[in-house]
């Protein structure tokens, strides 16, 4: 368990807290595991909701890289190929 009373494993953030510091840590499956640390709980804690929002509303994919490497180019084409009627 952590500190928010969680048991490890579900789709809820684990926030700690590191000497002064508190640390938020996002695991999912098919997602790398993102952690970032704040002087603040509250702050550690409202950005983890933040981002596992992100994950579940914008459905991002496990591969980071990939969003690295689509041009705003591959978007349009995929756009046009997709949405526009012919």
């Amino acid at each position: 368990m952590d500190i928010l009373g969680t048991v490890q494993g579900n789709s809820m953030p684990t926030i700690r807290k590191r000497c002064t510091i508190w640390q938020a840590q996002i695991r999912r499956s098919g997602h790398p595991t993102i952690t970032k640390s704040f002087d603040k709980k509250g702050d550690a804690t409202a950005w983890a909701r933040e981002v596992e929002r992100d994950i579940d509303r914008l459905h991002l994919p496990a591969d980071y890289g990939l969003l690295r490497r689509t041009t705003l180019h591959d978007v349009l084409v995929r756009y046009r190929d997709t949405v526009t009627p012919w």
